[in-house]
């Protein structure tokens, strides 16, 4: 069985718990499945999956599509594109690196759900991209930027519900939010007083229909694309 091919089916089951890996192989080039609990590896380009139930899924270099059941996690490699589509809203799923990222050592990946409908729980990299589905999904960025001031990522909620942007104990870089104003709702939390979210919008600079803010306590920069004045109720803080 080749790392493109299609596995469907429901749960993954037995007597212990269930470990499928999708690999390239140098050797082999096939697919092993031994025991474990409901996770999947997958290495190589054009890997598909298709399962129910509950899953856990650790990334390998690539990119691919996956199909998962009610609840995912999901560990993205370095330099890898994944797209993310889950057709019903029940459950939750999370995404996140499996390594800390620097502005010398980016991430680079491209997370790409927005074909899903359900609520998503997001952790941004140094260099990821991010884009949330159609119900309410919550990006988190926690990051420390010490090289490379431009280093940041790229992040979009998606259209429908709400979505919260949270800056938690993030460390400068500059970061994008590129659909902040279509969906009603939509915050940025960090940390910060209302004094400081005042100061904060009161030198905030709009220029060719985009808006960009400095966080205080060198949280990072953020540039909304297509969004004019910011006001307070679009800030939750924590």
């Amino acid at each position: 069985m080749s790392p493109s091919e299609v596995v469907e089916g429901g749960p993954l089951t037995s007597l212990d718990t269930d470990f499928l890996r999708m690999g390239d192989d140098t050797e082999s080039q096939a697919a092993t499945v031994l025991g474990g609990q409901d996770t999947v590896s997958a290495a190589g380009d054009g890997t598909q999956l298709s399962l129910g139930g509950t899953l856990s899924f650790l990334g390998g270099v690539g990119s691919g599509t996956r199909s998962v059941g009610d609840n995912a996690t999901i560990f993205g490699t370095a330099n890898s594109v994944y797209h993310y589509a889950r057709q019903g809203s029940a459950g939750q799923s999370v995404f996140e690196t499996d390594h800390q990222s620097n502005a010398l050592n980016p991430d680079n990946i491209l997370f790409d759900a927005s074909a899903s409908h359900q609520s998503l729980q997001a952790f941004a990299g140094i260099g990821d991209t991010i884009n949330g589905g159609t119900a309410s999904d919550t990006i988190t960025v926690n990051n420390t930027v010490t090289g490379g001031v431009d280093a940041g990522a790229t992040l979009s909620g998606g259209s429908g519900s709400a979505n919260l942007f949270q800056f938690l104990n993030n460390k400068g870089g500059h970061y994008t939010i590129s659909d902040f104003g279509k969906a009603a709702g939509n915050k940025v939390g960090l940390k910060a007083t209302d004094e400081q979210i005042g100061q904060m919008l009161e030198n905030q600079t709009v220029k060719g229909g985009n808006t960009t803010i400095d966080l205080p306590n060198d949280q990072g920069q953020i540039t909304f694309l297509d969004q004019g004045q910011l006001q307070p109720k679009d800030f939750q803080k924590f």
